[in-house]
């Protein structure tokens, strides 16, 4: 017995995509293409805001050692450390001094000093880098 050709399920032995088929496969292209897309978007925003808090990073340290510098070459020139604010690279800084206090005793450290920097770029409080640190007039 010689067999013929196999039918295929659609009737009349014919191959191809359906008008459906194609439309459901342009539909998973479109979502997946929008899914790309909106992750590059993402990656990109996220990396731009990394690159601010690494800058605002670098310019605390720039900021800190150079104050510590500054007191250690001329300690009666430079103590206590001021208050300032500037504006570097799109990045407003500014500089907080007060009083320290000994949490042990509370009571005043003449010699030592609350540095609070600041480094901004954006409204949001989330566009910012606040540290705390300490500064002595003997190191």
């Amino acid at each position: 017995m010689i067999a013929g050709p196999v039918p295929s399920g659609r009737g009349g032995g014919q191959s191809g995509l359906t008008l459906m088929e194609i439309m459901i496969a342009i539909v998973v292209i479109a979502i997946g293409v929008g899914v790309f897309v909106t992750m590059q978007k993402n990656s990109g925003s996220n990396l731009a805001g990394n690159s601010k808090m690494m800058r605002a990073g670098q310019l605390v340290e720039k900021h800190v050692e150079a104050m510590r510098i500054g007191i250690a070459r001329d300690t009666a020139g430079n103590w206590p450390p001021n208050d300032t604010s500037y504006t570097e690279a799109g990045l407003k800084v500014e500089r907080r001094i007060s009083q320290a206090v000994s949490p042990k005793t509370l009571t005043v450290l003449s010699n030592v000093r609350k540095v609070d920097i600041i480094v901004s770029w954006g409204k949001s409080h989330q566009d910012s880098l606040d540290v705390t640190t300490y500064v002595s007039r003997r190191f």
